[in-house]
């Protein structure tokens, strides 16, 4: 491949495209964000770099951080270090034998693809006690809504939740775009209900496009300014759902990373 940049345009193209790559950049690491998933990087065998916000797959990286396979720096650090990776054959090659050595890191691949087997994806719960926790406390409350002591409650307009089965970045908020393109190439009036994630205020708000992420999240702004469609962010993405529908009417809500919100009812799930 010539040099330059190459843009991809397309949701799902990155993680087939890392076979092609010398080293990998893992982004939403640099800033409070928490950091996207290492594994399909580490799955193709390119050396990895990531920032000091990994705080979304705090196990992963501190795993492959023991076993000398994966770089954490910082922003200035960034350049310098990318480059040297980039001209330093032997290190590269040092990443890779590093994850072949341990079989804690490369039990994360599995066959012609190099999927997570269920096994391994198991005993990641197992590095945290936390997340045993969580997993317990989550499965009680599905529990609760499945039995119905717990009900789900109804807006007066569709819902249509897009959300994702792993944790971190997945593309959701690009889908959640592109759904909207489609709905408003369709003449479908819609809005969006966020939690705004990242912000600093609190409550249920209208995301204004000309606003500041600080205040709004960065991904409500982006879908506001992408869709010019009403966005609202709240914490209970239902008030929020409530508060769009008193000031816009009811028409259909996209909600955005909704997975964990059982206490309302969805027309379509979208996995992604």
């Amino acid at each position: 491949m010539a040099g330059g940049v190459f843009l991809l345009d397309t949701i799902g193209e990155l993680a087939a495209l890392y076979a092609l790559a010398d080293v990998a950049f893992v982004g939403g690491s640099l800033v409070p964000r928490g950091g996207h998933n290492i594994i399909e990087p580490a799955q193709h065998g390119v050396a990895i770099v990531v920032g000091n916000h990994t705080e979304n797959f705090r196990d992963i990286v501190s795993l492959f951080q023991r076993r000398d396979a994966v770089r954490i720096v910082g922003p200035a650090e960034l350049p310098l270090v990318f480059l040297d990776l980039l001209a330093n054959d032997a290190e590269r090659r040092a990443f890779r034998t590093a994850r072949r050595r341990n079989h804690e890191i490369a039990d994360w691949g599995n066959g012609a693809h190099g999927w997570r087997t269920a096994g391994t994806a198991g005993a990641a719960m197992n590095w945290n006690p936390l997340s045993g926790i969580y997993g317990g406390v989550v499965a009680v409350r599905n529990a609760l809504y499945d039995c119905h002591w717990l009900r789900a409650r109804r807006l007066q307009g569709s819902v249509i939740s897009v959300g994702n089965i792993s944790a971190g970045g997945s593309g959701k908020t690009p889908f959640v775009i592109l759904l909207g393109e489609l709905l408003k190439a369709r003449g479908l009036r819609f809005d969006v209900l966020s939690r705004g994630y990242g912000r600093k205020t609190r409550g249920v708000l209208l995301v204004d496009p000309g606003g500041l992420a600080r205040d709004l999240g960065d991904e409500p702004l982006l879908m506001a300014r992408r869709l010019q469609v009403p966005v609202v962010v709240g914490e209970d993405r239902y008030e929020a759902g409530r508060f769009a529908e008193a000031r816009f009417g009811p028409q259909v809500h996209l909600l955005d990373d909704g997975f964990q919100h059982r206490g309302w009812r969805a027309i379509s799930t979208l996995c992604w």
